[in-house]
């Protein structure tokens, strides 16, 4: 019997500011168009708080530390191409200047504006529990 290799873990990273977050407007792949909470997958050998780090810089061009681990996500619908495991990341920016990448254009947009807006993936559920997290008193200034 041939074993498949075991499929990477990825990481979603909540950056925020005060009243806003960074999303990404995708140009590229199955939710082309949409908006997506930036982040991608583990490299081989990758801590996945090391990915959550690297792809927040990759794709939008800020330094992160991260604040809290929000949730695992693992819906086997959350990916179209395949099943896939997320960890999201609460995290604040601490350097860096906002730019998009070949992924997609990223903007800060208002708390108060995602409910009208069209994701990809899981990331509404995901965006509903960080909802969550705030009302029970997580805040931008918490964290390590």
């Amino acid at each position: 019997m041939k074993v498949k290799p075991n499929r990477l873990g990825a990481a979603d990273i909540i950056i925020q500011k005060p009243g806003k977050i960074v999303l990404l407007k995708s140009a590229v792949g199955s939710f082309k168009g949409k908006w997506e909470i930036p982040g991608g997958k583990m490299d081989k050998g990758e801590a996945v708080e090391k990915t959550a780090v690297r792809e927040a810089f990759e794709e939008t061009g800020l330094r992160v530390k991260i604040i809290a681990l929000l949730g695992v996500y693992s819906d086997p619908r959350r990916d179209p191409r395949c099943p896939s495991m997320s960890a999201a990341f609460i995290t604040k920016p601490v350097g860096g200047k906002l730019r998009g990448s070949g992924e997609g254009e990223v903007f800060w947009v208002g708390i108060s504006k995602i409910n009208r807006l069209k994701f990809g993936y899981d990331h509404k559920k995901i965006l509903k529990d960080y909802k969550k997290w705030l009302s029970r008193g997580g805040t931008y200034w918490s964290g390590r």
